[in-house]
């Protein structure tokens, strides 16, 4: 009997030792740690995308635990189940390149680079679901603890956070994908600790790009030159850091970072399967922090028969907090269901990347991981917290002051009609009202007056907009105002963001008409890449003590000399971008841009009737193109021109578009030693090009970037004869500048000031040096 105690006592025993299980973390983030090797004797696993590994029975005492970048450490080996900490450090990278031409790294990475685009998931056609959260803290620990011992509010602060987040949200989307232009997401599931308003989803994939074969890697909404492409073997060191053979293939360890700081480059390793020379796990990181953020992203791909595929995407961000420890975030995305070369024909694909259609019915157990309790916590105590304290309200006014709007109940009061400036107006002070959707969501009334201190004269006006479909930007509008019309001025109204040159020219503008204007108008959006704007307008222009005249013939005997004069108006405006995705962000319509070159054609026809003084038809083109090469930023090239059959006052006539004043802010679209009004054409054409050179270096507060300029124009007027009383050139020969922006001079966080040079050459250069010099602050999104 005893002899069978003890043979039941060993087989349990044995039971118990079955299997060897645990879980990798970082020792100072405390994150789960994917793609751990553990070894155990002859056997070896790899911990899973939360860090958890199993290996089979073997005899052996410790486990070896190996990761790239971090130090190799051995444990103990239990009976129980094991929580590791591993350690990274700090490698001396110069010592491990081998700067013969036989290095093996180089040849592995060729093949990589070959393959590129057969291992590219976004090359196939799919459909998955897509489980996100994130969640962000402060990285507070016993030692900064020590230092505010008796500062009540930081320990309070450290106890909460031992068992919660500051911040958790979890969603979870369906997307489809049949090429490049067909691409959607739908939110089928969304929560955000402290709100219901769901305009704070947020999904972890959004912060890096979701394949690592981009032509750019994505890091935090920036672009880095990608080591896995032809430019990147020029411009990254490759190390070979070890291999070893899994099952029937062969997983090649490749340590990576830029041979130079002069370009936007990453620094991490990349684990390559020989199957087919796809990438197996990505761990990389911008080699400078961005904005004082630092980020890591980690990407685990699966083989799905001959193709891989990501199947989790990870990111860890930190803050730096100077004198506080620094704020930390994490987000996680797990692919599942995944089902290639799907029937997608029943697929509704739209021009907008993300459609909210919330199910809070969805399963999801299925999707993600259980809450762990730290989560689980967080929800419930900031759900509490945000409605005791109006979370919801807070950010409903947020979203407000984002569309440009201070609420105000069923009224908002309108930001931009506030403060204005120009050259003709001086300062203009004024106040704009409008319904906010409290009052209904399906239109819009508002209305506005303003005074300007230099012409010292009212303006005001009233609108109306029928909203027919938001998303399509579908709507009618209905306008009227007393107000300026500038000369020259013709801004293209679909335009949108730093490429509305109008936004920026409007501040130098020094020639306007007192307007009195009626106005409907249609606009919408269709066939995925075109937007629409039809108007209908008539124009009062009011006499004033100009001295210009504007002569109209009649007949070859009859003149008629305007100083004020109405315009019957049709038009029509298109802008067409291909392929270009939209977000909403806090209400708020967002290009999420587009590759492809940009062009917006305006049409104009004049009626000569009982409400229109002239018959004519103008036609403006703007087309316009920003483009990338590997080592330096982005660049511009651009066209304008213009094209009127009759002549027309100069106040409906075409202006080269200029900005001159000494100093100034750059205005990229237009001729910065050029005054204001100087040159009028009723045709003309104009080309610019803003070339990104180099980027010379990058330091924390300095990251300067070479950016040649150069600008031409000619142009001609319909009749000479027909203007007097205003002084003005016509560009009959080649009008030409060019220069050198220094952008990024100093950066802080995400933004860039720099200093420009323009110099005016050839046929229209002053008599004077200094006068053909304009001197031109840069403002950039520096990050």
């Amino acid at each position: 009997m005893r002899l069978c105690y003890a043979i039941l006592l060993c087989l349990f025993a044995s039971a118990g030792f079955s299997q060897v299980e645990g879980r990798i973390f970082d020792k100072e983030t405390k994150d789960a740690m994917p793609y751990v090797k553990v070894s155990c004797g002859k056997k070896k696993a790899y911990s899973d995308i939360n860090g958890f590994f199993q290996l089979d029975q073997e005899t052996c005492d410790s486990l070896k635990i190996q990761y790239v970048g971090y130090k190799d450490l051995t444990v103990p080996r239990t009976g129980k189940f094991q929580n590791i900490f591993i350690e990274s450090e700090t490698a001396n990278f110069d010592d491990l390149i081998i700067s013969s031409d036989h290095n093996p790294a180089i040849r592995i990475m060729k093949a990589v680079i070959k393959r590129r685009k057969d291992n590219d998931p976004l090359k196939h056609s799919f459909q998955y679901h897509a489980y996100n959260k994130f969640f962000m803290t402060i990285a507070m620990d016993s030692s900064f603890l020590m230092e505010y011992q008796n500062d009540s509010v930081t320990i309070n602060l450290y106890e909460t956070l031992q068992s919660q987040y500051l911040f958790f949200t979890e969603s979870v989307i369906n997307r489809h994908r049949e090429n490049a232009r067909n691409d959607i997401e739908f939110v089928l599931y969304e929560r955000t600790s402290g709100f219901e308003n769901h305009a704070l989803a947020i999904a972890a994939s959004e912060l890096q790009s979701f394949s690592i074969y981009d032509a750019h890697i994505q890091i935090g909404g920036v672009q880095f030159l990608n080591p896995i492409s032809k430019m990147g073997l020029a411009s990254y060191e490759y190390v070979l850091d070890g291999y070893e053979l899994i099952e029937q293939d062969t997983v090649f360890t490749i340590l990576f970072e830029p041979r130079n700081n002069t370009f936007k480059g990453i620094k991490g390793h990349l684990k390559i399967n020989s199957f087919g020379y796809a990438v197996q796990y990505a761990d990389v990181e911008p080699l400078a922090t961005i904005a004082s953020m630092g980020i890591k992203i980690k990407q685990i791909y699966e083989r799905h028969d001959s193709i891989w595929f990501p199947s989790e995407l990870n990111t860890s961000i930190s803050f730096a907090n100077e004198g506080a420890p620094p704020i930390i975030g994490s987000g996680r995305t797990l692919i599942k269901d995944l089902e290639l070369s799907p029937d997608l024909s029943e697929t509704k694909f739209s021009h907008l990347k993300s459609v909210k259609k919330i199910q809070e019915d969805i399963d999801l157990d299925y999707y993600r991981d259980s809450l762990n309790v730290k989560e689980k916590n967080t929800y419930a105590n900031l759900d509490s917290i945000g409605k005791a304290n109006q979370f919801d309200q807070r950010l409903s006014l947020f979203e407000s002051l984002v569309q440009g709007r201070i609420p105000m109940g069923k009224i908002d009061m309108d930001i931009y009609r506030l403060i204005n400036s120009n050259e003709w107006e001086g300062f203009r002070l004024g106040l704009g009202l409008v319904t906010s959707p409290k009052l209904s969501k399906h239109f819009e009334l508002s209305g506005y007056g303003a005074y300007g201190f230099r012409d010292k004269d009212f303006k005001y006006g009233a609108g109306a907009k029928v909203f027919i479909n938001k998303d399509y930007q579908t709507s009618f509008m209905l306008n009227w105002h007393h107000d300026l019309w500038f000369w020259g001025y013709n801004p293209y109204q679909l335009s949108s963001g730093i490429n509305n040159v109008s936004q920026f020219q409007q501040f130098y503008l020094n020639q306007a008409s007192t307007v009195d204007t009626y106005a409907g108008g249609f606009e919408t959006r269709f066939a995925r890449h075109f937007q629409l704007r039809l108007n209908a307008e008539h124009r009062q222009y009011q006499a004033s003590d100009s001295a210009y005249r504007f002569r109209e013939s009649l007949n070859e005997s009859v003149f008629r000399l305007h100083n004020g004069f109405q315009v019957a108006e049709l038009s029509g405006e298109l802008r067409f971008v291909f392929n270009e995705k939209f977000s909403r962000f806090f209400g708020v319509l967002l290009s999420n841009g587009s590759n492809a070159p940009q062009l917006h054609l305006k049409y104009r026809m004049g009626l000569k009737n009982g409400f229109g003084d002239f018959n004519y038809h103008v036609l403006d083109l703007l087309a316009f193109h920003n483009f990338k090469f590997p080592f330096s930023g982005k660049s511009t090239i651009y066209v304008k021109a213009a094209w009127q059959d009759v002549s027309l006052p100069l106040a409906l006539s075409n202006s080269l578009d200029a900005s001159f004043d000494n100093p100034s802010f750059s205005v990229p679209m237009s001729f910065e030693t050029m005054r204001i009004n100087e040159f009028f054409a009723d045709n003309y054409v104009s080309v610019g090009l803003l070339y990104n050179l180099v980027r010379l270096y990058k330091h924390e507060k300095s990251a300067p970037e070479i950016v040649l300029v150069g600008r031409a124009g000619i142009g001609e007027m319909n009749d000479l004869s027909a203007h007097s009383g205003f002084d003005y050139q016509v560009p009959s020969n080649l009008y030409t500048e060019a220069g050198i922006y220094l952008n990024n001079l100093y950066v802080q966080d995400f933004f860039g000031l720099g200093l420009g040079g323009i110099y005016r050459i050839g046929n229209y250069t002053l008599p004077r040096v200094a006068d053909n010099i304009s001197i031109k602050l840069t403002f950039n999104i520096s990050i």
